[in-house]
């Protein structure tokens, strides 16, 4: 009989091609399918798929993996247990709950958040990588402010995606986006003072995040006007690409949320 399982995962994705299994390239996938194989009884098969695919070097405080276990019964906590006896030092295990065999990890998702944390200085301390990234150009923070909340809405992000060629629906929803000037986080004790762009939304393209950051920052040393982002994203026909996409090691995953008629616990 199979069990199922959510796990609440965090990593620094600083040595890692991102979360997606690669041929290669280590990923965060790998290494935690790795640990599993280690933990479990060596005839025990299991299943794994995570709720979101980020990047090379994009960190996660809450991604969410499905794990189903045949003929093994865990309680959550054993399972927390032997997983982070069995992951390397940057994947962490920070919750375990049982779930149900139609729960669908991906699909179920309904709100999603990301952070990016940079700074605007004209040299930065090497101890703030990989966790900043420093953007040393002036920057108007007031214009980067006033056109994030234009991303708020209902739009076609085809100018904010990734080879969006290739993509069949490049429409998504984004509840909330702001820049938030004086942001602190607390990493067990490592204190990261920054700027911080923070976007939630019900899903994201591709480097959506990252191109939207790269925008703000060509907004804020006046490469780009307001009027461009407005228009970029009423007129995503025009293909008008504005941004950059930005260095990955200042994103992070910050949390997935779920709607709790699918869940037993929240995560």
């Amino acid at each position: 009989m199979n069990k199922y399982y959510l796990v609440k995962l965090s990593y620094n994705g600083i040595r890692y091609f991102g979360w997606q299994k690669q041929k290669q390239f280590p990923s965060v996938h790998q290494a935690f399918e790795d640990a599993l194989k280690k933990a479990l009884p060596q005839e025990t098969e299991f299943h794994t798929i995570g709720a979101s695919r980020t990047d090379a070097r994009v960190h996660a405080l809450g991604q969410v993996v499905r794990v189903n276990l045949t003929d093994l019964n865990l309680e959550p906590a054993e399972l927390k247990k032997i997983l982070n006896q069995n992951l390397p030092f940057d994947i962490r295990a920070e919750n375990v709950i049982r779930t149900h065999s139609y729960f669908k990890v991906i699909a179920f998702a309904k709100d999603k958040e990301y952070l990016y944390l940079f700074q605007n200085k004209a040299e930065t301390r090497p101890w703030m990588f990989p966790y900043t990234v420093n953007f040393e150009e002036e920057l108007n923070f007031n214009l980067m402010a006033e056109a994030a909340k234009l991303f708020v809405g209902e739009y076609d992000f085809k100018n904010y995606c990734y080879r969006a060629e290739h993509v069949s629906n490049t429409i998504r929803k984004v509840y909330e986006c702001e820049l938030i000037e004086q942001y602190q986080m607390d990493l067990d004790g490592i204190q990261i003072k920054s700027h911080a762009l923070r976007i939630r939304g019900a899903g994201f393209l591709k480097q959506m995040v990252r191109i939207i950051m790269g925008t703000l920052v060509q907004v804020g040393n006046g490469t780009v006007t307001i009027d461009q982002v407005r228009q970029s994203l009423e007129f995503p026909q025009n293909r008008q690409k504005l941004g950059f996409i930005a260095p990955p090691h200042g994103l992070f995953l910050h949390f997935i949320k779920y709607p709790q008629k699918y869940m037993d616990l929240e995560l």
